[in-house]
């Protein structure tokens, strides 16, 4: 057997184990942002709830900054995401054109 086709395979088997991984990454993102949108949700419904609160003189504005805050805090969770589920989706998409440049011999 020549130092080729151990080369090839050795190629072969690591392109597939990081298409495994990255697969796994890529549960975990979506998961992740699946969870970091739910956040934003809840945040969005509190801060409203709060600035109800507030224009009927219920809460103090410093109750209504802390509405805000949590707010901003799952907007930045929920970019967070993002941007980690594109970064694992565009490696996908990379190494899906790589594999097809280099088809598996029969």
């Amino acid at each position: 057997m020549g130092q080729k086709p151990i080369e090839l395979q050795a190629t072969e088997q690591q392109m597939l184990q990081e298409t495994v991984q990255l697969h796994a990454e890529a549960r975990a993102a979506l998961k992740n942002l699946q969870m970091a949108g739910s956040l934003y949700a809840v945040a969005g419904e509190a801060a409203s709830s709060t600035q109800r609160l507030f224009d009927r003189g219920a809460a103090d504005v410093l109750q209504l900054n802390q509405g805000l805050n949590g707010l901003q805090q799952a907007q930045l969770e929920l970019a967070r995401a993002m941007a980690e589920w594109n970064r694992v989706r565009l490696r996908l998409e990379l190494l899906d054109a790589l594999q097809g440049l280099h088809p598996a011999e029969p």
